[in-house]
């Protein structure tokens, strides 16, 4: 994913809280702003660099080595009271909270905001098009298989099921400009350990080849079959493992349409 944006979180110490013991994470009574940063474009986790220098020039103005007022006095200008017992977090918006002294930072967060898919290999996706989640995927290939699949006390006839059969292949190829050998022999088998080795064994030379159109289609093909068993206990987990196994190899989310 790519951000278009990123909002830092600032914790500041109270004005009216003891400055001697240093407490991060927000313990301890706090004050917070948040800074939004706008980016250039869309950038992504590569380009960490581009997003910290971003987050400097904006962070940065608001820093001070000390104020000219007391402590006292910015309590008093912020509206804040002294209650020690207290847990209230007091937010701030950008333009009230300046003059942030060093010394009194309790920590800083930030947070990636507008985020769109990132570019997969060196082809950009279309501006349309949204990523799945895992469960809107298996359930779409669940959904198409419920559509297709009569009642069980019909009996297919055998044209309709080799229609069914090469509508579930399109549905598993129709990204695979040119299907492997394996992701073909995928198509014969039936879910299982063997299957999961072969599929684990071709999606690992499509990634290493950067073939991210075959790698949708082993993906397909993992969803067509995990819909045909009918006694699969978690379908979603089997189907999580597996993509989970293909983020291992691209270190970058991969979609399925």
């Amino acid at each position: 994913m790519a951000a278009q944006g990123v909002r830092v979180t600032l914790l500041e110490r109270h004005p009216l809280a003891s400055g001697g013991v240093k407490k991060f994470a927000g313990r301890g009574r706090c004050v917070e702003v948040h800074v939004p940063v706008k980016l250039p474009r869309a950038l992504d986790y590569r380009e960490a660099e581009g997003i910290l220098s971003a987050i400097q020039r904006a962070v940065s103005p608001l820093l001070v080595v000390a104020r000219g007022i007391s402590d006292a006095e910015r309590a008093q200008a912020l509206g804040l009271r002294d209650d020690p017992e207290s847990n209230a977090m007091w937010t701030f918006t950008f333009a009230s909270l300046r003059d942030i002294v060093i010394r009194d930072v309790r920590g800083i967060t930030v947070q990636a905001t507008a985020l769109k898919p990132a570019e997969v290999g060196n082809s950009p996706r279309p501006p349309k098009e949204q990523q799945l989640s895992l469960a809107e995927a298996f359930s779409h290939a669940q959904k198409r298989k419920e559509r297709e699949e009569p009642s069980l006390d019909v009996k297919r006839e055998p044209l309709e099921c080799a229609r069914m059969d090469e509508e579930l292949r399109s549905f598993a190829f129709g990204l695979a400009d040119a299907p492997s050998a394996s992701l073909l022999r995928l198509s014969t088998m039936q879910w299982g350990g063997e299957f999961v080795g072969l599929w684990k064994e071709g999606c690992t030379e499509a990634c290493a080849r950067q073939n991210w159109q075959q790698v949708r289609g082993f993906l397909r093909c993992a969803l067509w079959k995990l819909s045909e068993v009918e006694d699969l206990g978690d379908p979603r987990g089997e189907f999580q493992k597996l993509y989970d196994f293909v983020f291992s190899l691209t270190k970058q989310p991969i979609t399925i349409q």
